[in-house]
């Protein structure tokens, strides 16, 4: 089997920016000359800091810095805006010199570089960090290392990791369970790497904490080798807690690749030393295994840009390594079927000899419409060349993986707050949860590149198309995944990354065109890849529409066991409340001592079983699911959830749900051309005796699209 694993790879956060110190400076920094994932980013330093301590800031920015060449620093000659930050890199890249002015003095004071007119412009461009690709002597560094080897007396270089990294492992199948790691973890396992960190960083529950580095990948990396070791102390479970959302994500199996246990001189660039292993690419596995190792079979692996496709994908200058017992760098091939791993992205396209031969296969990694597609045209339209694309990051995964994998020492409730604004995108939540000033930095920067597009564009069909490009404003909103297990990237889905992004972008642009969002609607219902899109713009506009009603409003909804007709009545007005597992049972007691209707909703959108519940004094609880599907499973898991918010011996006892008596009203609202025909739906998981069906009435009510857009408009 071909391993394609080990070549992938209380927080109220402020929309507003912090006052600064006085002597604070926020710099915006920007990477030319290499491949990294946040080329962009943001440093705090002093304003009696020196250009080395700048350098030394930057250096613990990047990740693998101490592998790349010596880099230059820039200080642009004039301020220059961030906005448009795709064609950022491009625009300071084409005349650097003239651009832009080096700076060479190691001493020199940050306070007479930025003066604090310039250190203050927020949205202004303030260091150019330029790594060179050519020493001097008219040849690329790498390119005598890798013939000479590399010389343990020099500084490491460029691809010399290689070398290093195939000593270490070559043919050394006794150190596999040293590097492939495997753990089972389990809710108290949390609590436990909680404690030790807050021993470590004892300020780390202060809100405006900056999540530690220092130290915190170390305590990670023995707390998991004491799991797989034994415990020394036995984890003990927290019944009081009402973390039921990360409860949830446990018991899990983490498997993950240790680097740091090889005792590498250099890790390899844009490598983290413990690397999350998704079941995602053994599935990229077995789909490859099935195709013949020749030219006429290659492959290329697309994802949404974020969740860590290219890893090991990485181009190092163009060259062409042959891994066998040695490593050689090499510019033709007249040897059998073999497997060629390549990075499309990067800044050299593969060499002619590896597209043109139809003895080697090539399994790449590409974004969306990236530098993949100039591949797909140089190897011609062949049926045989697969164009796969890979899954999204799940919740468990990223915060499973933000908790015990990544080097900064990240809290889950930072983390799941992202979550809401960013979904699932491990590079950008990893970085916004460091600190509450990096979150509203990251937040100001996506709303800053919808807006702008928003005002910019009246098409938004435009948009959606894009999502299958390499437009990262595109997948500032969009997000795109596969349809099934064949993974086939002509069959991708599109969805919106949050309803924040989704918000973000018609809010704006309904200034402009009042109907925007109900035409962006139209205009998807008969596109094959939207409709994961299309039902989340329904549900959006379905839960404004019932939490914008005015008055107590009637809706007749068939019963989906034996069709009979009643009325639900919906407790207007009554605006939306939003939820989370600790905050949820205190709404629902304060409703029911004030006699008050309320309508929740859940903050995690992709809460199980429900979209919104509604209480009313005197009726049954009702469970409203949104969707366009005629089939939707009702998830027991969510049901049972919700049960366990109302505790016995509590106010909120009387609205559990029974078998003889209070059942729970569950109302799946559709488009109103579905509602006739609709039937009542499977539960997922239930009891061997049927015990949430016997206990919950299914109902169906159908609303008409212009007629729930046209209410919200006038809101």
């Amino acid at each position: 089997m071909r391993d394609v694993t080990q070549f992938f790879t209380t927080w109220q956060p402020t929309v507003n920016s912090p006052s600064q110190m006085n002597n604070e400076l926020r710099l915006w920094c920007i990477v030319l000359g290499e491949s990294v994932d946040e080329p962009l980013f943001r440093l705090t330093l002093r304003d009696d800091d020196t250009v080395s301590e700048l350098k030394q800031s930057i250096r613990r920015e990047i990740p693998g810095y101490d592998t790349l060449n010596k880099p230059l620093l820039y200080k642009p000659r004039k301020l220059t805006p961030i906005a448009l930050e795709d064609t950022l890199q491009e625009r300071v890249e084409k005349d650097i010199e003239n651009f832009a002015a080096p700076l060479t003095k190691s001493a020199a004071g940050l306070r007479d570089l930025f003066p604090k007119s310039e250190a203050v412009s927020v949205d202004r461009l303030h260091i150019i960090v330029k790594f060179p690709v050519d020493d001097g002597n008219g040849q690329p560094p790498y390119k005598r290392a890798r013939l000479a080897g590399p010389d343990p007396k020099q500084e490491l270089k460029d691809d010399e990791w290689i070398f290093h990294l195939h000593q270490k492992l070559w043919n050394r199948q006794d150190l596999r369970s040293q590097v492939f790691r495997t753990v089972r973890l389990t809710y108290p396992d949390y609590g436990l790497l909680e404690k030790q960190l807050s021993e470590l960083f004892p300020e780390r529950q202060e809100g405006r904490y900056e999540a530690a580095f220092e130290g915190a990948l170390s305590v990670k990396r023995d707390f998991l080798a004491s799991i797989n070791t034994g415990r020394n102390v036995v984890a003990k479970e927290n019944e009081d807690d009402n973390d039921d959302e990360l409860r949830s994500l446990f018991s899990a199996t983490l498997n993950y690749l240790d680097l740091h246990s090889l005792g590498l001189k250099k890790p390899p660039p844009q490598m983290p030393s413990l690397l999350f292993i998704r079941q995602e690419y053994e599935d990229l596995s077995r789909i490859l295994d099935n195709l013949p190792i020749n030219g006429g079979n290659s492959a290329m692996i697309a994802g949404q840009p974020g969740i860590g496709i290219g890893c090991l994908f990485r181009t190092i200058g163009g060259s062409v390594y042959h891994v066998a017992e040695s490593i050689t760098v090499v510019d033709e091939w007249s040897g059998g079927p073999i497997i060629a791993f390549c990075d499309l992205d990067g800044k050299s396209e593969p060499p002619r000899f590896l597209t043109e031969s139809k003895k080697i296969q090539i399994i790449a990694a590409s974004s969306p419409g990236g530098a993949g597609e100039k591949w797909l045209d140089t190897v011609g339209d062949s049926p045989y060349i697969r164009k796969l694309i890979s899954t999204l990051w799940s919740q468990q995964e990223l915060i499973l993986t933000g908790l015990f994998l990544n080097s900064h020492d990240l809290l889950y409730p930072r983390l799941q707050e992202t979550t809401t604004y960013f979904g699932y995108n491990p590079r950008i939540c990893f970085r916004a949860s460091r600190s509450p000033q990096i979150f509203t930095e990251n937040l100001a920067v996506v709303r800053t590149k919808i807006v702008t597009f928003a005002r910019e564009h009246l098409d938004k069909q435009s948009l959606l198309i894009e999502t299958f490009t390499n437009n990262m404003i595109s997948h500032s909103v969009f997000d795109i995944s596969p349809k099934n297990n064949w993974r086939l990237f002509a069959q991708a889905k599109v969805g919106a990354i949050s309803p924040w992004a989704l918000d973000t972008l018609f809010n704006e642009h309904k200034e402009q065109q009042e109907e925007a969002s109900y035409n962006f609607y139209k205009l998807i219902s008969t596109d094959p890849h939207a409709g994961t899109l299309r039902g989340q713009m329904f549900e959006r506009q379905a839960l404004k529409y019932l939490s914008g009603l005015e008055e107590k409003t009637q809706f007749t909804i068939r019963s989906l066991t034996d069709s009979k007709t009643e009325i639900w009545t919906y407790p207007g007005p009554t605006g939306r409340s939003l939820f989370t597992s600790s905050t949820v049972a205190q709404l629902l007691q304060g409703a029911v001592a004030q006699s008050k209707p309320i309508h929740l909703v859940p903050t995690d959108p992709h809460f199980p079983a429900v979209d919104s519940i509604v209480y009313d004094p005197g009726q049954r609880l009702a469970g409203i699911q949104v969707t366009v599907r005629p089939t939707h499973t009702v998830a027991v898991a969510g049901l049972e959830k919700i049960q366990s918010w109302l505790k016995l011996n509590t106010p909120l006892a009387a609205l559990r749900p029974s078998i003889p008596g209070n059942h729970w009203r569950l109302i799946f609202v559709v488009p109103h051309d579905m509602a006739l025909t609709y039937e009542k739906q499977a539960y997922e998981k239930d009891t061997t005796l049927n015990y949430w069906s016997k206990k919950i009435d299914q109902f169906v009510l159908g609303l008409k699209e212009d007629t729930i857009w046209a209410r919200t408009m006038r809101n």
